[in-house]
C-alpha cells in the first residue's frame, strides 16, 4: 500500500524485507524520526494478516505493496494482460514511450492494480498476481493525478469506507482511457481483524508525537475551552420563545438535547455571557477518539476542540475589511483535525482540515511542520476553520 502501487506481488518474507530496505532519492521522510511506541500487539509490525495473504506497505518503490500467500489460494497469476494505453503516437515530449497494461485475471480471482512498461512486449504473467474474490472489495476513482490526450489517471479508494468497512486502500491508480473507467478491485480484511491497532500507551506514544500545534489569528476573540468549564460557568438552556424559562446545564450536560423531546434546546448566547464567548485557553482541552480506517490497516485520531462561541465574519474587498454584524455568530462551535496514522509502522500519513461544513485531507508530504513531526494547523479568525498554510480563505 502506497502512492505509486502498479502491481501486487507474490514474495516471501526474505523478499519483502529486501524490498523495503531499498530507497529512492525522491521519497518523503518526516523531519524526526517515526515515534518510539510500546511494545505490545501487532501494532508498527510492518505486516498485517488481512485473512491468509500478509501485505506489508512499501513507500519507498514504485511497487507499493508486497504480499504473501499464506493459505496457498490467495493469490493466482494472471491468464494475459489488456494494453489500457499508450505514449507510442502522443507528439509529447518524453523519455520513452509508456505503455499501461490490465491484468486478465482467472475465475474466481481479480486485479488489483495495474503495471507500466516502457516495452510494447506483453510482461511475463509471473510478475504479478490477482487475489481470490473474497479478499477483495469494490474502490472507486478517487483524486486527479495525470492526464493527456483522453487519457486521466485517478488515485483509487474503497467505495465503502467508515469504522465498519474492511475494504483496504492499497494505493492503486486507476485508468480513464476516453471515457471509459478499467475495473478493479480493492482488498479486504476478511478476518475484520483490527490486531494491528494501538493500545493505550501505544496511542499516547503516537498522539504525543504529531499532536498539531494550532495557531489563532492575531485578532482571534473566541477561543476553545473545555466542555465542563462552558457548563460550569452559568451558562443556561433554553427552549425557542421561551428563554425567561431558561435553566442550567448539568455539570455532566445530562438536560442537554439527547434527540427527544429537548431537541429544539439550545444554549443562550445574551451580552451577559460576554466572558463565557471569550473561551479558556489555559484550561482548553483536547478530545480525541480512535478508530480503524480501510479495514484497519490506518488508524484515524480525529482531535476536537470545543469553542463556547463562533464569532461574526468578515469579508476583504480590496484594502477594506468589512465585518459581518452578527451574520455566523452561535453558541457552541465542535471544529476537528485528523491524524490519519499507518498500523504498519506508526507513520504519520495525512491530515484532515475541518472546515464548517466540510475539510480537506492534505498529505503528510505537503504539511508544515514544527517542533519534531508535529503538523501546523491555522484557525481561521472567529469561525475556527481549520487550514494548511496561513491565508485569506472563502
Amino acid at each position: 500500500m502506497g502512492d505509486n502501487l502498479n502491481a501486487t506481488s507474490l514474495l516471501d518474507n526474505a523478499s519483502i524485507k529486501n524490498i523495503m530496505s531499498l530507497s529512492t532519492d525522491n521519497a518523503f521522510q518526516l523531519p524526526s524520526p517515526l515515534p518510539t511506541c510500546p511494545s505490545g500487539g501487532c501494532f508498527a509490525s510492518d505486516v498485517i494478516d488481512l485473512g491468509g495473504l500478509h501485505v506489508s506497505q512499501i513507500s519507498s518503490l514504485s511497487k507499493a505493496l508486497a504480499g504473501k500467500d499464506t493459505s496457498g489460494s490467495r493469490l493466482k497469476i494472471p491468464m494475459d494482460y489488456t494494453l489500457v494505453w499508450s505514449s507510442q503516437n502522443l507528439k509529447i515530449k518524453q523519455d520513452s514511450v509508456g505503455y499501461i497494461w490490465l491484468p486478465i485475471p482467472p475465475e474466481g480471482y481479480k486485479a488489483i492494480g495495474h503495471i507500466v512498461t516502457t516495452s510494447p512486449q506483453k510482461p511475463f504473467v509471473d510478475k504479478v498476481c490477482c487475489v481470490c474474490d473474497d479478499l477483495t472489495d469494490a474502490c472507486e476513482i478517487y483524486d486527479w493525478i495525470w492526464g493527456t490526450n483522453g487519457l486521466n489517471v485517478y488515485s483509487s479508494r474503497p467505495r465503502d469506507r467508515g469504522m465498519q468497512a474492511l475494504g483496504v486502500l492499497t494505493g492503486a491508480f486507476m485508468v480513464q482511457n476516453n471515457g471509459a473507467a478499467d475495473v478493479l478491485a480493492c482488498l479486504k480484511n476478511v478476518k475484520d481483524n483490527i490486531s494491528a491497532m494501538p493500545n493505550f500507551n501505544q496511542v499516547q506514544a503516537l498522539v504525543k508525537a504529531y499532536s498539531p500545534l494550532i495557531y489563532f489569528h492575531p485578532d482571534e476573540e473566541y477561543y476553545p475551552s473545555s466542555v465542563t468549564w462552558f457548563f460550569q460557568n452559568r451558562v443556561l438552556l433554553y427552549t425557542k420563545g421561551q428563554k425567561s424559562l431558561s435553566v442550567g446545564i448539568q455539570p455532566t450536560g445530562s438536560n442537554l438535547p439527547q434527540g427527544g423531546s429537548n431537541d429544539c434546546a439550545y444554549p443562550t448566547d445574551d451580552a451577559a455571557n460576554s466572558n463565557i464567548k471569550k473561551g479558556d485557553l489555559l484550561g482548553a482541552t483536547a478530545y480525541l477518539h480512535v478508530k480503524p480506517m480501510f479495514g484497519a490497516p490506518y488508524i484515524d485520531i480525529p482531535v476536537w476542540l470545543f469553542y463556547p462561541f463562533n464569532g461574526p465574519g468578515k469579508a476583504k474587498l480590496e484594502f477594506m475589511t468589512i465585518a459581518f454584524g452578527k451574520i455566523g455568530e452561535h453558541v457552541g462551535d465542535w471544529e476537528q483535525v485528523t491524524l490519519r496514522i499507518s498500523n504498519f509502522n506508526g507513520e504519520l500519513q495525512g491530515l484532515y482540515f475541518s472546515q464548517h461544513s466540510g475539510g480537506i485531507w492534505v498529505s503528510a508530504s505537503l504539511l508544515e511542520f514544527q517542533s519534531g513531526n508535529k503538523p501546523v494547523v491555522y484557525s481561521s479568525l472567529h469561525g475556527h476553520a481549520a487550514y494548511p498554510k496561513p491565508r485569506k480563505n472563502l
